[in-house]
């Protein structure tokens, strides 16, 4: 294995589940580290792991975060949309999160999300209504399949190769930067370039079929 994806994910966006789900992924919980020496030795034990597990999802303190970047360990930043305040606040309760935790997360929720959304040195990924991280992730027959991540910074794609068919959707992730470009190589099976054309890239497409 040459990579291992690093995943900062913000309380409730569904770690738990995932790592339960996928045995060879690490959930890292930073409360078990010394806090005189934090959070370089969270770090680390980050280190520790690259190349031995597919995924680390991670804490998503800013001391973390930000040490993360100055590390140059590149990571993806997963949070919900600043609107699922009330869904976020339920799920705390639904897991048998302490009242005390749930209030926090209640008054403190718009510094969080814009603490997060001002984060640089990663990529960003906004889960929206009802979903969890482990929508963001195909898991096949290894873990390493990711479903529309990047292994780089927001905006480093020059092109993008694909040859389909597969399904049509309009995720936001189907992006890329203003001067880059789609490659589609594919074949008219049952309306697959129908549905090609269709995609939620808005800069021209190269088909041959």
């Amino acid at each position: 294995m040459n990579k291992t994806l690093i995943v900062s994910g913000f309380p409730g966006v569904g770690k738990s589940f995932y790592v339960s789900n996928s045995p060879a992924c690490l959930d890292s919980d930073s409360s078990a580290f010394d806090k005189s020496l934090f959070p370089q030795n969270y770090i680390e034990h980050i280190k520790s792991q690259l190349g031995v597990v597919p995924i680390i999802f991670v804490s998503s303190h800013k001391e973390v975060r930000n040490a993360l970047v100055a590390e140059g360990l590149h990571y993806i930043l997963v949070y919900p949309d600043y609107s699922l305040k009330e869904e976020y606040l339920a799920r705390y309760k639904k897991r048998g999160s302490e009242d005390s935790f749930i209030n926090l997360m209640r008054e403190y929720w718009t510094d969080f999300i814009l603490d997060m959304k001002g984060q640089s040195g990663c990529t960003h990924l906004v889960l929206q209504r009802r979903e969890f991280v482990s929508k963001c992730f195909l898991k096949e027959k290894s873990d390493e399949a990711i479903l529309g991540v990047v292994w780089g910074p927001d905006g480093s794609v020059d092109m993008v190769l694909t040859d389909p068919p597969y399904g049509t959707t309009a995720c936001k992730w189907e992006s890329i930067k203003k001067d880059g470009s789609v490659t589609t190589i594919t074949q008219n099976h049952s309306g697959t370039g129908d549905n090609i054309g269709r995609l939620n890239i808005k800069i021209p497409k190269y088909l041959r079929e």
